[in-house]
């Protein structure tokens, strides 16, 4: 593969990964004014409320920051190489 077409594969990822936290983000502003989807999964783990919001909160945060460093720092790695 060359540089190019590397550079091109990170910029798709981290398009379809900006995505998806959108949707995620959308869904969660939703869930918060329901409610529904929080209470339905504690019901079904036997934990709180807030617990399941509070492990929504950080599985969403890693997410994001393992988009940055598998997806962001290697096409800026890759734009950084490629220019003259």
């Amino acid at each position: 593969m060359t540089i190019d077409q590397l550079t091109a594969f990170f910029g798709w990822c981290i398009v379809i990964n900006v995505g998806l936290i959108l949707l995620i983000v959308l869904f969660t502003a939703m869930a918060n004014k329901e409610g529904f989807p929080f209470a339905v999964a504690a019901r079904l783990f036997g934990v709180s409320t807030e617990k399941v919001r509070f492990t929504h909160l950080l599985v969403v945060q890693q997410y994001r920051f393992s988009v940055v460093v598998l997806n962001v720092v290697p096409y800026v790695a890759l734009k950084l190489l490629a220019w003259p």
